[in-house]
């Protein structure tokens, strides 16, 4: 069973997406801001793919600690989400790199999909 950290300020939505997870057999971890996000990580390695929201708070971007675990492991598999229009997303952006992208609210046929492509490679 893989596993997948998802990463949400929001806790009612960290909780919809984590029931979608564990719907389609995934094991679950969460953490609602960046620091809980790599305690989680660095304790619970390997992670299959972490699970990103854009927008952690007004000032600290998912884009920022997705940089943060790639630099820890190049090969860490990254999926960015967000409920803002493209616009808003950019905003938040820290460098070139660009993350596979999901809009909210997750559609889980979607999600599936992304998620296998991402994990199976």
């Amino acid at each position: 069973m893989a596993t997948i950290l998802v990463v949400d300020n929001n806790r009612t939505v960290l909780a919809t997406i984590t029931r979608q997870l564990e719907f389609l057999e995934y094991n679950v971890l969460v953490a609602t801001d960046e620091q809980e996000a790599l305690a989680v990580y660095l304790r619970e390695r390997p992670i299959d793919l972490v699970v990103i929201d854009v927008v952690l708070s007004d000032d600290v971007s998912g884009h920022k600690l997705a940089d943060s675990l790639l630099e820890r492991d190049p090969a860490q598999k990254v999926l960015m989400m967000s409920g803002y229009p493209p616009e808003v997303q950019a905003k938040y952006r820290t460098n070139l790199r660009s993350y596979p992208m999901v809009q909210k609210p997750l559609r889980i046929n979607e999600v599936k999909r992304l998620i296998r492509d991402l994990i199976e490679g």
